[in-house]
């Protein structure tokens, strides 16, 4: 009788422990889990079949968000006035916060700790050039089983280069998937 005691107690915990683990693992010893992509992304406002958004909540997934299936799965789209290209932050839905931009001097080599406080970030669009670099908090969402929620995460993104010609953009982003975890660095 005492062996299903213990049986019964470690079924209860799974889904406990599934949960805390998709949320930054609390438990796992200041593990951060860095992604590092190279993404081309069209201009929204040309005409285009690529994706015009980056997702770093989806682990730097490329978006369409102008398409309903992926509407509000982005934290940062591409658009252009003439031939400035911006990039254009999500801007949240409801109670929950949109995505944020900081400028930066460091570099994905050596990225440091993002900003935590949500007042250093942007909340609008900001004109991108060649080489610019930036901090990215990402947006706040309706949360999900194994999703961060109303917790950022957090990035640096370099802009490769700009062709306006075609309007595409090619970013390089580093992203900690760890729940609300600033640190970018290896």
């Amino acid at each position: 009788m005492r062996a299903v005691y213990p049986v019964a107690l470690t079924l209860l915990l799974l889904p406990a422990l599934a949960v805390l683990g998709a949320c930054g693992d609390p438990f796992g010893a200041n593990q951060n889990l860095i992604l590092l992509d190279s993404v081309k992304l069209a201009a929204v406002n040309v005409s285009s079949t690529g994706p015009t958004a980056i997702d770093l909540v989806l682990a730097n997934a490329p978006s369409h968000p102008e398409q309903p299936n992926e509407a509000g799965q982005w934290d940062l789209q591409v658009r252009m006035s003439g031939s400035t290209f911006q990039l254009v932050p999500n801007p949240g839905s409801g109670v929950y916060r949109g995505a944020g931009l900081v400028k930066t001097t460091r570099t994905l080599e050596d990225p440091g700790n993002a900003p935590r406080a949500s007042d250093a970030y942007t909340r609008t669009a900001l004109t991108v050039a060649a080489g610019d670099r930036f901090y990215v908090q990402s947006r706040q969402y309706q949360p999900v089983a194994g999703g961060c929620g109303t917790v950022p995460k957090y990035g640096i993104l370099s802009v490769v280069s700009l062709v306006p010609d075609s309007g595409v953009v090619h970013l390089a982003v580093k992203s900690n998937q760890a729940c609300d975890d600033e640190r970018l660095g290896g």
